[in-house]
């Protein structure tokens, strides 16, 4: 995702709504493209997301959560075993969430 304006967040809703659609015809269709390029763009988000620190961060916070969520299950077979365990605190040591990281321990 871009770099966010002084003071805004970087979240984008129709980002998230492109990503599970990708996610979800490789669900319904094995659009093994589409599941690839959804677990992509889902790993850069993580990466990328900022958030503003105000009343509405939760709902983007949720909405992220979610997206992750679809993304981890409808692409499940496309995902990398690194991949797997870079989400699974157990494993990793530490996991990558939209807040940032998070200790195992």
């Amino acid at each position: 995702m871009p770099q966010p304006e002084a003071g805004k967040s970087n979240f984008d809703y129709k980002l998230f709504n492109a990503i599970e659609a990708k996610a979800y015809d490789y669900a319904l269709n094995k659009n093994t493209e589409h599941g690839k390029s959804a677990i992509e763009m889902m790993k850069n988000a993580l990466a990328t997301a900022d958030f503003v620190n105000d009343q509405f961060a939760v709902r983007a916070y949720g909405r992220m959560i979610m997206t992750v969520g679809k993304v981890y299950d409808w692409c499940y077979d496309l995902i990398s075993d690194d991949d797997k365990k870079a989400t699974d605190c157990k494993h990793s040591g530490t996991c990558f969430t939209p807040v940032g990281r998070l200790s195992a321990e």
